[in-house]
């Protein structure tokens, strides 16, 4: 924390005591209502107060959000406060940022403002009109008029100061006194003429220096000193009569030669001056200039990206549709990254299927800048890979709950900061595809050398721990086709939509008012609208979508009644569900079926699963003894089971969506329930599953089961 070095005053009373460095904050959150980002100040009465500080105080707008991206939460920050932080150096700082990165940011300002008044000492130094400088001083200080002047009051300074007085001095036998005299005198004027020559070229040089630098460099031009060749006087001849040394005449006589001797030398005395100040102009340029490469040096060692070039970044970001908002109007858009590749700008895109409106809307309206790229990736393409996977060795219980602790201590946050990241998890380092190696936390992005605009590369390291960055992406497991290809056995949809699912677990309810049988599906593929459910902290109840079996006909088996999508904190994790409840017109007497426990799931050694789904009918699978969270749709699903294929054929594929998933023993017949199928990876290797013990304890439900050891098609009479 800053408690050490840093003092943080949330309030805007200058701190007196300048015992250790002070930054002043004002607290903002940035909500999400309607689908629109809001900033919302937390103490609104300082407002007025903060933004009026001190300059020379380093100011902190401290900004909070959930559910929205640190990107954007401080992009639409800086939008709300655009106009208070151009006139102002003003710093923006998310609470999920490190707060190494604050003082990156601190240093960067200071060296910033260090660097600009560096600079303008640098530009205000004059060069080429120095010549013009000198030439108007030589003008005034070295005419008649004011050589005069200086002469008579060098010689009535003179006077003053003298004990005794000269009266007259016979210069055949006082030939001596007299030079002497007149050494003393012409020493004294010549140094009044430089003094004045100096003072006149210093205000002058100031006179062109922007006035917050002025103080810095006045002390150098004090130095500033100029030679008048005294040696030019030692020639100078006067009458040798009996003169009145006290007398204004003998003086003027004086300043007489003095501005003739001048007048004679002037272009010699003038290039000695010039000379002089070029010669101290260039060197304090050079002095200056090695000052900002130095300040720019030190800049880039810190390693952190100019506020200037994010703030371009962060315009470029807001360009776009936010997300959920084009998921909503273009349903075939999965997901989306954009930023920097290699050096170019990308939008990378991630379409179910072909969209022709959706890429023709995206190139129209995206026009981050001119040389952007797009890259369209279309999953229905991906060819399955069926292949078994080599499931790493086993993580030892103490590390894999040391690796847990540090991903639901730090998983909200990595999700915050890293757009590109869709997934988190424990795992092995991969070394190869049937090599791995030590322990690590696994995160799965969409692009692991695309870096989205406004953020920074994903870390190699979280908390001390290697991170493992792999490449992936996950969807939902409904599909949009003629249901007559699928196995009818399951089959469900939402009446009058062209969506099928599948079946998952009979049910019945444990409300006391009334025992209702049903069953569990995905709530992806009953209710819909995952967007809208994902808003509720709770699972929304109400009459919803009739559900029809199979799919696209006019079979109505039953009403949804009640579905949540997104994440439980039920035990001691924040568990993903995707679960819907569709009631049943009657009741049915059904036997209990177990479900999972912790044992069950921790065995330590390869655990079988089996699932019926309408794409793929009855197949098996292998669980991993790793939970992962996933993004699907811009909704994460925390600590959820994963399920890899097993003997040469996917476990699950669009359509599956909403199947049982249950534990099998060795002779392949079910023991337990495990939860319910509803995402998959884009390579269909990898099955998403959410818990089943979160999902009865969250829909108050008890899983039953037909008195048969699998599946049977559903009675539709």
């Amino acid at each position: 924390m800053f408690s050490k070095c840093i003092k943080v005053k949330r309030n805007c009373f200058p701190d007196p005591q300048k015992d250790q460095p002070v930054i002043y904050v004002f607290e903002v959150d940035a909500v999400l209502r309607d689908d629109n980002i809001t900033v919302v100040e937390r103490r609104a009465s300082q407002k007025e107060a903060f933004f009026n500080l001190n300059c020379e105080e380093t100011l902190v707008i401290w900004v909070y959000s959930e559910s929205v991206q640190v990107v954007d939460a401080v992009s639409y920050v800086y939008k709300e406060y655009e106009i208070f932080l151009t006139s102002k150096s003003i710093l923006i700082h998310h609470v999920f940022e490190e707060n190494e990165d604050l003082c990156k940011k601190i240093c960067i300002q200071k060296l910033k403002a260090l660097n600009k008044i560096i600079m303008n000492l640098n530009d205000s130094i004059p060069g080429r009109n120095l010549k013009e400088i000198v030439d108007g001083v030589a003008n005034m200080t070295l005419s008649r008029k004011n050589i005069h002047q200086l002469c008579n009051n060098v010689y009535l300074e003179h006077n003053h100061s003298n004990s005794m007085n000269y009266y007259l001095v016979d210069l055949e036998s006082d030939s001596s006194i007299f030079n002497r005299l007149k050494e003393q005198i012409i020493n004294k004027i010549l140094e009044a003429i430089s003094k004045s020559l100096v003072e006149e070229i210093r205000t002058r040089i100031l006179a062109n220096i922007d006035s917050k630098v002025k103080p810095h460099f006045k002390p150098k031009l004090l130095e500033l000193k100029f030679n008048i060749f005294p040696e030019l006087f030692a020639m100078a001849t006067f009458s040798t009569e009996h003169i009145d040394v006290n007398s204004a005449s003998w003086i003027k006589k004086i300043a007489d030669k003095i501005y003739k001797t001048m007048c004679m030398n002037r272009t010699l005395i003038e290039g000695n001056i010039l000379s002089n100040i070029e010669t101290m102009c260039t060197e304090t340029k050079k002095g200056l200039q090695a000052v900002s490469k130095q300040i720019n040096y030190l800049r880039q060692k810190i390693g952190f990206p100019d506020e200037e070039d994010v703030i371009q970044e962060w315009k470029k970001r807001q360009s776009l549709p936010r997300k959920q908002e084009l998921m909503t109007k273009y349903p075939s858009i999965l997901n989306y990254i954009v930023g920097k590749k290699d050096g170019k700008s990308i939008l990378k895109v991630f379409f179910e299927k072909k969209d022709n409106e959706a890429e023709m809307f995206l190139r129209d309206t995206c026009c981050i800048c001119a040389d952007i790229e797009f890259d369209f990736i279309y999953v229905n393409e991906f060819k399955n890979d069926t292949m078994l996977p080599r499931e790493p060795p086993q993580v030892d219980r103490r590390t894999k709950a040391r690796l847990r602790k540090i991903i639901q201590d730090e998983e909200d946050k990595i999700v915050a900061l890293y757009s590109t990241v869709v997934g988190i998890g424990v795992g092995r380092i991969m070394l190869s595809e049937t090599e791995f190696g030590d322990p690590c936390i696994v995160l799965y992005c969409l692009d692991k050398t695309l870096v989205p605009f406004g953020e920074k590369k994903i870390p190699k390291l979280l908390k001390g721990c290697i991170v493992d960055i792999r490449e992936d992406f996950f969807m939902f497991g409904y599909i949009c086709m003629d249901c007559k290809q699928l196995d009818k056995g399951c089959c469900i949809g939402r009446d009058g939509e062209n969506i099928a699912g599948s079946v998952g677990f009979l049910v019945k309810s444990n409300c006391s008012s009334s025992k209702e049988c049903g069953f569990l599906t995905a709530a992806h593929v009953a209710h819909g609208n995952v967007l809208e459910l994902n808003k509720s902290a709770s699972p929304v109840e109400g009459d919803f979508h009739n559900i029809v079996h199979p799919a696209l006909s006019q079979n109505v088996i039953g009403i949804v009644t009640k579905a949540f999508c997104g994440n439980r904190k039920t035990n001691e994790y924040q568990k993903g569900i995707d679960a819907a409840f569709v009631r049943f017109a009657g009741n049915k007497e059904l036997p209990v079926l177990r479900i999972v426990n912790e044992d069950d799931v921790e065995t330590g050694r390869r655990t079988f699963v089996s699932k019926k789904g309408i794409a793929t009918h009855i197949t098996i699978g292998l669980l991993s003894q790793n939970t992962m969270s996933v993004e699907i749709k811009g909704i994460w699903f925390k600590n959820c089971f994963i399920i890899h294929n097993c003997g040469g054929e996917p476990f699950f594929i669009e359509g599956d969506s909403g199947s049982g998933v249950f534990l099998i023993d060795a002779d392949g017949k079910q023991k337990k329930a495990l939860g319910i199928a509803f995402g998959l990876s884009k390579s269909r290797t990898q099955t998403c599953v959410c818990d089943i013990r979160d999902i009865v304890q969250t829909f108050d439900v008890d899983i039953h089961s037909e008195p048969h050891s699998e599946p049977q098609p559903m009675d539709t009479s």
